[in-house]
């Protein structure tokens, strides 16, 4: 008797039918997808350990007993109050908050940088004109963009 793992085990089963699917189509003989098309099929992963062993025996005539399935971390959901949820909540809103505001202050900067420079600079003039906008005609981000170096 071999041991497999499910995924072992559905690997074998989904190759045995698509070589049967191709075997059928190549002799003329439909019937094994007509067949799964018209009633449908719910999945080998949908399968119980047990009907998967008699799938397995049934299709490749091998007997079979499938490994515990190995985790890999443990992961339990424990419920937890309204007080620790709302808590948690506010944490992250606070971080998010901060990450907002931070970005604020950056085009701020870039905002004052702007207004500070003479817009009748020749360079800026010539390089915004080539590429058909006017120093008015930017965005916070563009000109942010433009400070930072992006």
């Amino acid at each position: 008797m071999k041991k497999f793992t499910k995924e072992q085990a559905i690997s074998d089963l989904v190759d045995n039918d698509i070589l049967t699917i191709m075997n059928g189509n190549f002799e003329g003989d439909n019937s094994y997808i007509n067949d799964i098309m018209s009633d449908g099929f719910k999945g080998y992963w949908n399968f119980t350990d047990e009907e998967l062993i008699t799938e397995y025996k049934e299709s490749l005539g091998l007997d079979i007993e499938l490994l515990p399935e190995e985790k890999p971390f443990d992961c339990i959901l424990k419920p937890i109050s309204e007080e620790q949820f709302e808590a948690a909540k506010a944490v992250l809103i606070k971080e998010l908050e901060a990450e907002t505001e931070a970005v604020i202050n950056k085009r701020e900067v870039a905002m004052k940088w702007w207004n500070q420079l003479n817009l009748t600079s020749k360079d800026m003039h010539t390089s915004l004109k080539y590429c058909g906008r006017s120093p008015k005609s930017l965005t916070g981000r563009e000109i942010e963009n433009m400070y930072y170096g992006v």
